[in-house]
């Protein structure tokens, strides 16, 4: 004979000795696993079992050698010494109802299984990477996007080592960081609440291994884990046992990264199950054999088989050897064909920019049989591949979208960030800088008559000539320094110069553009071909000496459009294979039922990780591997198996299936730098070197156009200046001039006086006011014309200021 015993703070004693009267155990999948007794005692008794005690319950526990025993050979009360068996449950206290009546007084214990006491009340939280301002720090998130990790290394403070890099992790290796970052807890707590559980970890689970870089490696063949079994790629597209963020012949086993607040680590697992179980039934469960507890998944086209018979039915086969025919209570059993789709049909709706251009583009994974055969499509509707880059047949294109609008197929659509790329572009016109004399024609003419439009108009351009030859223009700095025009070539007309422009348009040629501002000055002598109309007393018009400046900006870049360094943030990877591993699994048809037997000594007929088949019945129940959702046992020697579809968790119909793709994401991937490993740089910097003045049409500064900045600041600061005012020119006639002299005196618009002179008497000022007036809100322009004026000097040419809105031609 054998008993069931508990062992607490090092005691192990029968559920007898220790006074325990009905119990019952819940195990259920991807959710408790949790035993509830009576413990026959005072109500107000000493507590025996405080909160989070840990206790081990056995089965199949035989007195050891030398414990006494009965005449009949039973252990005698108070035995603690046994031997043979397993571990059937390890749990923790969490509830003790205390109960009195005139009859019995007992404490209901209830005591919880690793995930109950761990998985379902610890926040899931991620390690990211924080910029605080001067260097990158490591914090601990509940905000966190699962698929996607950036804690490379796991184990005793679960730092980032060495490396920032972004670990984009398959379906197994996400379900592995929850668990271990669970169990780091455990142990942690284990060190602080002095409740004498074991050192360590409270339960255990495969392990991720990472490359030299920290990053997480993917398992395939030789190296695939033993508790958690769901595989690292695509079955029939493994590829390298490498990281799954670098370049690979694979295909990884991934879910698209799912952003999630606040979530304890149970809902995350499931939540990463759901993609894969909604009706593939992944079971997770317990492996009380080991020490501590191992962790085990697994999906039902992977587990072990247990057949189990019925009624007057043949025997059953646990591990393969014979069992009699059990006195079964109970079966009920029904297929459900209504669960086995026609298609799995995920769409990838992928967002991104192109410099400020938005794209939007809709790829296709679909996974259906066609002509009998299971094939996989993924790409653009009529462009359609295999996962490996191979065609389709025309019936497989056109057979797989007919199959994705039928009413069983699972569709899923799913928002995904792509590729952006970002920076500047602009473009630039510029014409070279041609200094020699005009006299010559050619570009050096064109050149200046662009430069000073009211050129175009007069005859025998030269460079004014003194006894020492033609005078040279000055190109000056803003400090009256001569400028290198080898250095700025170019003169800017059009657009603005920015500082990730360079030159030939080459980043790699690393020359960055420059733009400077200069003044050119420069002395003509010309043919005025104005007519001279019917008055004979007009002078011939030459001009010996003309003094023209402007502000320009010159630039060693020609002409062109440029863009800037692009700055390329990658997207979410399309997990393509996904839908076809999901429909592989799913076209095993599903059985829903429930089996009840009992036994004299609770054996375990088909415990969790297990698949269920029944002979003695219809030959299809004989293969039908059906999943084991839950499992009760009782006092009483009763085992009640539940299968089919997990139903505690929603999955039993399509429309809980959908829901898991329900709702906003906070994080519309993650093409957003989650590792900020670097601190903002803020928004580009755009071109900041505008011409000043141009030929070119357009809101440009012509030539001659000499409006103050500010009237009101010539008005009152006019008798403070004895040099150019900022933003007003004074025309002068000639070298030596020191400002402009009325005739008879007469009454002007006072610009501003000369190189040192004082104002001459006539000058008037315009208000503010009156100069609105005139203009109107048109482009207002002062023009210098030479005129005929009566009484002038013979010889001299006479100039007036005109203010003009538009030229005006006769």
């Amino acid at each position: 004979m054998t008993y069931t015993t508990l062992t607490f703070n090092g005691t192990e004693k029968s559920l007898a000795d220790w006074g325990i009267g009905q119990w019952r155990r819940e195990c259920y999948n991807q959710a408790s696993d949790s035993l509830g007794m009576d413990l026959v005692d005072l109500v107000d008794g000493v507590e025996v079992f405080p909160y989070g005690a840990r206790v081990t319950i056995k089965t199949g526990r035989a007195p050891g050698p030398g414990a006494p025993t009965s005449a009949a050979g039973l252990p005698v009360s108070g035995c603690t010494s046994w031997t043979g068996g397993k571990i059937w449950f390890v749990g923790w206290r969490v509830q003790n109802i205390r109960t009195g009546s005139a009859v019995l007084e007992s404490m209901a214990y209830k005591f919880a299984g690793p995930w109950d006491f761990f998985f379902e009340r610890l926040v899931f939280q991620k390690l990211w990477l924080t910029w605080n301002g001067a260097k990158q720090i490591a914090d601990w998130r509940s905000q966190v996007v699962l698929g996607m990790s950036v804690n490379s290394l796991t184990g005793a403070g679960d730092t980032v080592t060495g490396t920032t890099t972004t670990n984009l992790m398959s379906i197994a290796q996400q379900l592995i960081e929850i668990a271990q970052y669970c169990a780091g807890q455990s142990s942690y707590e284990q060190s602080v609440n002095g409740l004498g559980w074991p050192a360590g970890a409270q339960f255990q689970t495969d392990n991720l291994t990472t490359d030299v870089n920290g990053n997480y490696q993917l398992k395939t063949g030789a190296g695939a884990r033993n508790n958690i079994t769901i595989p690292d790629f695509v079955p029939g597209h493994a590829g390298l046992n490498n990281e799954i963020a670098s370049a690979t012949t694979g295909l990884p086993l991934r879910a698209p990264l799912d952003a999630v607040n606040d979530m304890t680590c149970a809902e995350c697992f499931r939540r990463m199950l759901r993609w894969i179980g909604a009706v593939g039934s992944p079971v997770v469960w317990w492996d009380y054999t080991q020490t501590p507890p191992m962790l085990k998944v697994g999906t039902r086209d992977t587990l072990p088989a247990v057949t189990l018979g019925i009624p007057g039915g043949s025997p059953g086969m646990t591990g393969g050897s014979p069992v009699p025919p059990l006195p079964v209570e109970s079966i009920k059993i029904q297929r459900r064909d209504d669960l086995i789709p026609s298609a799995i049909a995920f769409k990838y709706r992928i967002s991104g920019q192109v410099y400020g251009d938005a794209y939007s583009v809709v790829q296709n994974d679909i996974a259906a049989v066609i002509d009998g055969a299971m094939c996989e499509g993924v790409g653009i509707f009529g462009a359609l591949t295999t996962l490996t880059g191979g065609s389709l047949t025309s019936d497989q294109q056109s057979g797989l979208p007919l199959q994705a609008r039928r009413f069983t197929a699972q569709i899923g659509t799913f928002d995904f960030e792509g590729e952006s790329t970002t920076g500047a572009s602009g473009q630039i016109l510029t014409t070279p800088l041609v200094l020699t004399d005009p006299a010559g024609g050619g570009a050096a003419l064109a050149f200046w008559q662009s430069l000073f439009p009211q050129l175009a108009q007069v005859a025998n351009l030269a460079f004014y000539q003194d006894p020492g030859g033609a005078v040279a223009p000055l190109v000056q700095d803003g400090t009256g320094g001569t400028v290198n025009v080898t250095n700025f070539p170019n003169l800017l007309l059009d657009g603005q110069v920015a500082p990730w422009m360079y030159v030939n348009n080459t980043p790699s040629s690393n020359t960055p553009g420059q733009c400077g501002q200069a003044t050119i000055t420069a002395w003509f002598s010309y043919t005025d071909n104005a007519s001279p109309g019917a008055d004979t007393a007009v002078n011939g018009g030459n001009v010996q000496c003309h003094p023209l400046t402007i502000k320009v900006k010159l630039t060693n870049l020609t002409t062109g459009t440029y863009n800037s360094i692009p700055q390329v943030s990658p997207g979410e990877p399309v997990p393509y294979g996904l839908p076809g591993y999901i429909f592989a699994i799913e076209q095993i048809p599903q059985f829903q039922g429930t089996y009840t037997a009992y036994e004299t000594d609770i054996s375990d007929l088909c415990p969790m990780g297990n698949v269920l088949n029944i002979s003695g019945g219809l030959a299809e129940w004989s293969t039908m591997k059906a999943c084991v959702q839950q499992v009760i046992y009782d006092d009483t020697g009763k085992t009640e198996i539940i299968f089919g579809p997990a139903q505690h968790l929603g999955d039993a119909d399509l429309v809980e299936r959908l829901r898991v793709n329900r709702g906003p994401r906070w994080y519309n991937l993650i093409g957003g730098d989650l590792l900020n490993r670097t601190p903002s740089s803020g928004p580009m910097a755009l071109g900041q070197h505008a011409p000043l003045s141009s030929p070119s049409p357009g809101n440009k500064v012509n030539s001659d156009k000499l409006m103050p900045q500010s009237v009101k600041d010539l008005e009152t600061n006019l008798g403070k200046y004895t040099t150019l005012l900022p933003g007003v020119y004074a025309w002068t006639k000639g070298a030596g001039r020191t400002g402009l002299s009325l005739v008879d005196n007469g009454p002007g618009v006072a610009l501003a006086s000369g190189s040192g002179g004082a104002l001459d008497a006539g000058y008037v000022l315009i208000s503010a006011a009156q100069l609105a007036a005139i203009i109107a809100g048109q482009p207002a322009k002062f023009f210098e014309l030479m005129t005929c004026e009566p009484g002038a000097p013979s010889g001299q040419n006479s100039y007036r200021a005109f203010l003009c809105t538009n030229v005006y031609y006769h």
